[in-house]
């Protein structure tokens, strides 16, 4: 039944189902931005100065978890890293805050209604307390009253965001206007002066930077870092201990044998002799089949031996006297954020959490990330702080000269504009200005906001910031792009119909209007973040 709800022909109706239950993911949290590691070890964390008990988070995770896999089905354990279910029931925690501080309320009434009305629990067009049971039990793994105070849970947090949204409206007029900004096509002239192909001649002293320095510290913060003492284990490395028998590939080719059907089809099509011996495999894919369980064999070496290590840390050994018992190295990665590559290691979503989630001196379970298997053991941690300045006068120097080729840039572009503005005005041409300053006006084809101008950056950075929508005039200020500065004349503008948008009206207002909600929502949601003053003690073992 569950199958049949996740066919493409009903997934609209599986999203109006679920869309009432599942919290909108609107706010991306960042790993590690704040975990605690301090903290009692009843503790998940803390919301609004409120202890937050293990249970409870895990009773909100579990909801979260729940709606997830009504909407993804079997495909929920791939998809768990990126949806960051943890998140989500740390955003429902604090949303039932608020609607419990509003005293919003929910009656049994509503709670029977919404289940009775779910088509999920239906058979035949009405409820069925058969099936109902049946996908709470076996499929959720929920008793009916749990999942009726999840239900009662996710009204509530509903009618909260209806009234937090209540009075944004979307009239046909915004609708056209935007409409029109996202699909009208411009054709565009443009210099572009980039700051890197600026050149200092003034000289700096030390005191400059040092004054530099103190005025932007911030932006010399260093986020929370870790540093790991890690483990690899890859099959690759025991591809060559892999010792595959004729039996071995004999069965695997019997229970794979659709697999190279086709292939051995084609084969027979090319010769024209009769094979005498039908049944035996092809040397191609005795070879292809010999690889499969080399890699296979491979990666069960790799995991037998990662738990070899594993049984000797809980048996009492140290981290690196049971990597070495068992002829592994163990190496370190130096210092790291949340935001970098994991030195010698590489972008790893997993090792990142766990890394974060440890206390200093603490090691990992197993983690298993694209058949590689690792341990990881937390050695030290910074807190966020702003370097010295003499730690990082390099990066400091660096960011001044970036700073005063930026404005060099900036003051020389908006003085060739209001020149080229000047001369188009009093002689009507630019053209040995232009070829006095070695400029050349570059044309663009006709762009959409979604699209790239090749060298410059997003077209969107230059239509948003367009201050007229005169052809053939220069935009009177100059406009910041990704690659520096540009001065812009527009060529021409092609609007979408309005007969097309009048089709599409009804549908086009109701996604502003969407759009509209989810960006109030954002703002809100972020304000009552910062609110909650959340600390986070507890993450989900992987």
């Amino acid at each position: 039944m569950l199958k049949k709800f996740r066919e493409r022909k009903n997934i609209k109706l599986i999203l109006l189902i679920t869309a009432i239950l599942i919290i909108p993911a609107f706010i991306f949290w960042g790993v590690g931005s704040t975990l605690r590691t301090r903290g009692d070890n009843l503790y998940a964390g803390i919301a609004f100065s409120k202890k937050i008990t293990k249970t409870e988070f895990l009773k909100q995770y579990q909801a979260v978890y729940n709606q997830a896999q009504l909407l993804y089905g079997e495909n929920i354990s791939k998809l768990q890293d990126y949806l960051n279910l943890e998140g989500q029931a740390w955003q429902r925690i604090i949303l039932l805050h608020v609607a419990n501080n509003k005293k919003i309320k929910i009656t049994n009434k509503e709670i029977v209604a919404f289940i009775k009305n779910s088509p999920l629990f239906q058979k035949e067009g009405t409820f069925d307390t058969d099936t109902y049971n049946t996908i709470l039990k076996y499929y959720m793994g929920l008793n009916p009253r749990e999942y009726e105070e999840q239900v009662h849970n996710n009204l509530k947090i509903s009618k909260l965001i209806e009234e937090v949204t209540l009075g944004i409206t979307a009239t046909d007029e915004e609708a056209w206007q935007a409409h029109k900004k996202e699909n009208a096509v411009y054709k565009f002239s443009y210099v572009l002066l980039k700051p890197s192909e600026y050149s200092l001649d003034t000289e700096y002293s030390e005191e400059k930077l040092i004054t530099f320095y103190q005025t932007h510290k911030e932006q010399f913060k260093k986020p929370e870092q870790v540093n790991l003492f890690y483990l690899a284990v890859k099959p690759d490395s025991f591809v060559s201990d892999a010792d595959i028998t004729d039996i071995e590939i004999q069965d695997y080719y019997q229970q794979h044998k659709s697999t190279w059907e086709e292939t051995e089809e084609s084969e027979e099509n090319e010769t024209s002799e009769e094979s005498e011996e039908p049944n035996i495999i092809s040397d191609k894919i005795q070879s292809e089949i010999s690889e499969i369980l080399k890699k296979t064999a491979a990666k069960n070496i790799a995991e037998d031996l990662i738990w070899k290590v594993q049984d000797g840390i809980e048996s009492g050994l140290t981290f690196k006297e049971s990597a070495t018992k068992n002829n592994l190295e163990v190496k370190g990665t130096g210092f790291f954020s949340p935001w970098d590559p994991i030195p010698g290691i590489g972008w790893a979503y997993k090792i990142t959490q766990q890394a974060f989630s440890l206390s200093i001196g603490e090691i990992s379970d197993i983690i298993e990330i694209q058949d590689v298997f690792y341990i990881i053991e937390l050695i030290d941690k910074k807190n966020p702080h702003i370097p010295e300045f003499d730690e990082i006068k390099a990066a400091v120097e660096e960011s001044f000269k970036t700073q005063l080729r930026e404005k060099a840039a900036k003051e020389d572009a908006q003085e060739k504009l209001d020149k080229i503005i000047e001369l188009l005005a009093t002689k009507g041409s630019i053209d040995e200005f232009l070829k006095e300053h070695d400029l050349a006006l570059k044309e663009t084809d006709y762009l959409s906001r979604s699209q790239y101008i090749a060298q410059v950056g997003n077209a969107s950075d230059v239509i948003d910031n367009l201050k007229t929508a005169t052809l053939g005039d220069f935009n009177p200020e100059i406009i910041k792009c990704a690659a520096g500065y540009i001065i812009v004349k527009i060529e021409d503008i092609t609007a979408p119909l309005k007969d097309d948008f009048e089709k599409n009206k009804t549908q086009l207002t109701e996604q502003l209007l969407t759009k509209k909600k989810e960006q109030h929502l954002n703002d809100w949601f972020n304000q009552i973040k910062e609110r909650a003053d959340l600390e986070i003690y507890f993450k989900i073992p992987r």
